[in-house]
C-alpha cells in the first residue's frame, strides 16, 4: 500500500530498525478504556435474572390476585369502572414495591461499584416502567387472550425472547434478530447502562419503545377488565338460573315422592283391611263346619246357649 501511496516514504524509512518499522506499518491502534468499571460478582445478572424477575413476579402476583378477586365475586359484584380503578392501583403499587426490592438487592450486591444515591433513584423509576409494562402485559392476555392452562408457554417464550435481546450486543449479531429492538427489555437494558456509566442510551428510540408498550398496555389492561367482567356476569347468571331450575326440579320431586308415599300407604292399609275381612271371613266358615282346631279365646257365647244351659241345669 505504501509502495502505491507514499514511495518516497516507503525509500526514506529504515526497516531494519523495529521501532521505524512499527511506526510505518502499525502508526496507531485502538485502546480499551473503561470508563466505569463493573467488577463486582453479581454483574452477571444485571442482564439475565434481572430481566427475568420483572416477568415472572407479574405473572405469579396477576395469578394470586385473579384468584382472589374471583373467590370474592368482585368482577360480576362490582361495576367495570370500578373494577378496572381496583386493579390499576393494585397493580402500580405492587410494581412499585416490586422495582424498589429488585433496585435494593442490585445496590445490595454493588461491592465497589460505583454507583451513587441519584443513580439508584433512576434506577428504580426505570425498573418501575419496566414492571408496570409487564404487569400490563400479563393483565391484558391472561384469562382473557390465552386460557391458563397455555399460558405458561407464553411466559416461556416471553423470558426467552427478551433475555436474548439483552444479553448479546445488537452490533454483533447477524440483521435478522434486529427485530428485538422493538422488546421492552432491550431498550430498558440501554437506559440502564446509560443510567449506570453515562453513555449514549439511544433516549430518542429506546423511551418511544417503553413508552407505546405502556400506552398500549394500559388500553389492553381497560379491554381486558371489560371482556372479564362480561364474562363473569354470565357465568352468574346461567349459575342462578341452574340454581333456580334445580330448585323448582327439587320441589317438584319432593310432590311426587310425598305423593307415592301416600299413595304406598294407602295400598298397604287397603291390603291390610282386605287381608283381615279375609281372615274374619275363613274363620267364621271354619266355626259353623265345626272343622277349626284353633282355640277361640275370650270368645263371646250367644245367649240363646246360656238359657239352654240354664234350663238343662234347673
Amino acid at each position: 500500500m505504501y509502495a502505491l501511496t507514499s514511495p518516497d516514504a516507503l525509500k526514506s524509512a529504515n526497516l531494519t530498525n523495529p521501532a521505524s518499522a512499527s511506526t510505518l506499518f502499525n502508526p496507531f491502534q485502538a485502546s480499551a478504556w473503561d470508563i466505569m468499571p463493573t467488577e463486582q460478582g453479581g454483574r452477571v445478572l444485571l442482564n439475565s435474572v434481572s430481566m427475568v424477575m420483572a416477568i415472572i413476579m407479574q405473572f405469579f402476583f396477576q395469578m394470586g390476585f385473579n384468584g382472589i378477586t374471583g373467590e370474592a365475586k368482585v368482577l360480576q359484584s362490582q361495576s367495570k369502572r370500578d373494577v378496572y380503578i381496583l386493579r390499576l392501583t393494585v397493580g402500580k403499587i405492587y410494581t412499585c414495591v416490586s422495582a424498589l426490592c429488585m433496585t435494593a438487592y442490585l445496590w445490595a450486591f454493588r461491592e465497589n461499584w460505583g454507583v451513587d444515591a441519584g443513580q439508584f433513584f433512576e434506577t428504580w423509576i426505570l425498573l418501575w416502567l419496566y414492571m408496570d409494562i409487564n404487569y400490563l402485559i400479563v393483565d391484558t392476555v391472561l384469562m382473557t387472550v390465552i386460557p391458563m392452562s397455555f399460558f405458561s408457554f407464553f411466559v416461556l417464550t416471553s423470558v426467552i425472547i427478551n433475555i436474548a435481546a439483552t444479553i448479546y450486543p445488537f452490533e454483533l449479531t447477524p440483521g435478522f434478530f434486529h427485530w428485538a429492538w422493538a422488546l421492552p427489555a432491550h431498550s430498558v437494558w440501554l437506559l440502564l447502562v446509560h443510567i449506570w456509566s453515562g453513555c449514549s442510551g439511544n433516549l430518542g428510540i429506546t423511551l418511544p419503545i417503553l413508552f407505546t408498550w405502556w400506552i398500549v398496555g394500559h388500553a389492553g389492561s381497560a379491554w381486558s377488565v371489560r371482556k372479564r367482567c362480561l364474562v363473569a356476569e354470565a357465568e352468574a347468571k346461567a349459575q342462578a338460573n341452574q340454581n333456580d331450575k334445580f330448585e323448582r326440579q327439587s320441589t317438584v320431586q319432593s310432590q311426587q315422592v310425598a305423593l307415592e308415599r301416600m299413595a304406598t300407604q294407602s295400598s298397604r292399609q287397603d291390603a291390610n283391611d282386605q287381608n283381615y275381612d279375609l281372615e274374619a271371613s275363613r274363620l267364621g266358615q271354619s266355626l259353623r263346619n265345626g272343622d277349626d282346631s284353633r282355640t277361640i279365646i275370650n270368645g263371646g257365647m250367644p245367649s240363646q246357649e246360656c238359657d239352654n244351659i240354664k234350663d238343662r241345669t234347673t
